[in-house]
């Protein structure tokens, strides 16, 4: 499968100001390296988990439909599906509709009576077009906050190998509510 984010967060699921609360830099001296910083967590968080935080529209494509009536998404949790295209067994541009998005926001499913359709043997011949993410700030977990702002603590103030080992594990454990463990 390839994806690709074609419409990126527009916000951060923590400011600048709550990390500066967080390191205790009153000074806007770094902001500029705290808001990369604060991207950059945001990414490793998604990346760690599977899930996108804010707001995004993402494509992925396929070589085909897959086998059964289930087709599961990366990044999650997927708000809607813009659109669902195919290229049919005569190279001609299509687009699918007889499927339903599961209640958690995850999977595509057939519905009833329903059969994916027939695709040309070519690549990317499947392409789906969705929105996923928590929504704004205010949606994104509490831990998962946490977790951004001690990635960001870590690459800022760069601590001794000790306190940086229990970041890390500190980290770990409040993402690991939210890690899809059949990705691993």
């Amino acid at each position: 499968m390839n994806l690709s984010r074609t419409v990126a967060p527009a916000t951060e699921p923590v400011t600048l100001a709550e990390a500066k609360a967080h390191l205790g830099v009153t000074i806007s001296d770094d902001d500029a390296r705290i808001q990369s910083l604060l991207v950059a967590a945001r990414e490793w968080v998604e990346s760690t988990t599977g899930l996108a935080l804010i707001t995004q529209t993402w494509v992925a494509k396929l070589d085909n439909f897959p086998p059964g009536d289930i087709l599961k998404l990366p990044k999650t949790p997927i708000q809607s599906i813009t659109s669902v295209g195919y290229v049919d067994t005569n190279g001609a541009d299509q687009t699918c509709t007889g499927y339903t998005l599961d209640a958690i926001g995850e999977r595509l499913y057939l519905q009833y009576g329903e059969d994916w359709p027939s695709t040309q043997g070519i690549e990317n011949a499947v392409t789906i077009t969705y929105v996923t993410g928590y929504g704004d700030a205010a949606d994104v977990p509490e831990s998962i906050k946490q977790a951004i702002k001690l990635q960001v603590e870590m690459h800022y103030d760069r601590p001794d190998t000790g306190y940086l080992s229990a970041l890390e594990s500190v980290c770990t454990a409040l993402l690991n509510p939210y890690r899809d463990m059949r990705r691993l």
